[in-house]
């Protein structure tokens, strides 16, 4: 909400009454403030916040809750590619700190499948400028990684959006995608997944609920032990517009994936950076993920001043995922005579043992 405050608070000024809005706070539903605009999708549902939206005073028409909405409230309209959306709200934003506007709607199911079209909100005959907006037909769009190396991590962006609050981690278990799962083939044959620990059981759609557009650690599940072309897709749920449901299993597109030989003397240059603190933008989480692209005796060494102090442990505010949690985790894909010349064999008994924070 901090963003959306201060963004608001900058929208240039125009000709006084006319509906304005940037494409910041064109979103859809439950999707954060992000400096990147997220894409719409049929059916989808999405709010509007901005200034000179509503008519003063208000005509006090009642909202429907339940489909098929109202292509008009008190004259007020949402026009995407030219076409009418349902509105299901229209009012005030409900802080006590802003003045603005907010409109919850339906993309409407004629407007476009994919591509650029304009977005505009009406109050009666005053419309505001179009604004561009990205409509896709994909359930799952996937962004390629910009390199990818033998023995180094490979992230993957994703958008879901139909679950645009959809992240990673979601837990203190690492494996843990949400019940989305990556696919990879190379010259046709798909390449083995690596066998992993299992998750304890989480409550249905845990993977709801916090801001971003996640990358996933394809790493994690495959090993890519030689250079070459690999394609991939992510299948996974498809949610309901109100995000309460699965309707579907969907899937990505297929992507290419270029895999290049790695470079000895650079993994060493790179694992030598790699430290608790290290990097505050990816925190101790993201660190010990990237170790897990190829789990040798090197990858440990960077790993073992990650792992937690010996029990007991107090816990004082939020426990640190990547300490409490990933490194013991990370423990499971190493060989177990690796592990024993390294660590006393209580201590990796205690660390193997899962935490109630981490379940």
């Amino acid at each position: 909400m901090v963003g959306l405050c201060a963004a608001l608070t900058i929208l240039p000024a125009q000709q006084p009454g006319r509906p304005r809005f940037d494409r910041y706070h064109l979103l859809p539903f439950r999707a954060p403030y992000s400096a990147k605009p997220r894409p719409f999708t049929r059916g989808q549902l999405a709010s509007v916040y901005g200034y000179d939206l509503l008519p003063v005073p208000w005509c006090a028409e009642p909202h429907n809750q339940s489909a098929p909405y109202p292509l008009e409230l008190c004259g007020v309209r949402v026009l995407m590619g030219g076409h009418p959306a349902g509105l299901m709200y229209a009012g005030p934003m409900g802080n006590k700190y802003m003045t603005a506007d907010q409109i919850n709607f339906q993309v409407p199911d004629d407007a476009p499948s994919a591509g650029i079209a304009p977005v505009q909100v009406c109050r009666g005959a005053i419309c505001s400028e179009p604004l561009d907006a990205e409509f896709t037909d994909q359930d799952i769009i996937l962004g390629p990684p910009v390199e990818a190396f033998l023995r180094m991590p490979i992230w993957i962006d994703v958008e879901v959006p139909m679950n645009p609050d959809f992240r990673y981690p979601i837990r203190g278990c690492p494996w843990d995608f949400g019940d989305y799962e990556f696919e990879v083939r190379r010259d046709g044959q798909p390449l083995p997944r690596v066998a992993l620990p299992r998750c304890a059981p989480r409550p249905p759609h845990a993977f709801l609920g916090v801001p971003g557009t996640p990358r996933l650690p394809l790493h994690l599940f495959h090993r890519f032990d030689a250079p070459g072309t690999y394609k991939i897709r992510l299948i996974g749920p498809i949610l309901t517009p109100d995000l309460t449901q699965v309707a579907r299993q969907g899937s990505s597109a297929w992507i290419s994936i270029t895999v290049q030989p790695h470079s000895k003397s650079a993994r060493e240059e790179w694992l030598h950076t790699i430290a608790p603190g290290a990097d505050r933008l990816r925190g101790d989480s993201g660190q010990i993920l990237d170790l897990l692209a190829w789990p040798d005796d090197a990858a440990l060494a960077a790993l073992l001043p990650f792992l937690p102090a010996p029990p007991p442990r107090a816990f004082s505010g939020p426990p640190n995922l990547g300490v409490e949690c990933f490194a013991p985790a990370a423990l499971h894909l190493f060989p177990e005579p690796l592990l024993r010349k390294s660590i006393p064999l209580q201590r990796l008994a205690q660390l193997l043992t899962p935490q109630p924070i981490c379940q």
